[in-house]
């Protein structure tokens, strides 16, 4: 699963804004210059605005248990 490609993006995103000294503006930059986090917030949308909901509803289309990429995120 660490080994998965988006993960791996997923994973930088997070050292990225924990490393930044402004997490919030960091997180805004990569917001309006990455058209994928674009996708992912469309996607967000489409599940209701929730995005556990979201999150779930993709876990489950790609058959990953969800509570293993949280796990991953969390270490």
């Amino acid at each position: 699963m660490r080994n998965n490609p988006g993960i791996q993006q997923v994973l930088k995103m997070k050292q990225t804004i924990q490393a930044a000294q402004n997490p919030q503006l960091a997180l805004n930059q990569m917001l309006m210059n990455n058209p994928q986090i674009a996708n992912a917030i469309q996607f967000i949308k489409n599940n209701g605005g929730d995005p556990k909901t979201a999150f779930l509803n993709y876990a489950n289309q790609l058959g990953v248990n969800p509570q293993e990429v949280i796990n991953l995120l969390n270490s």
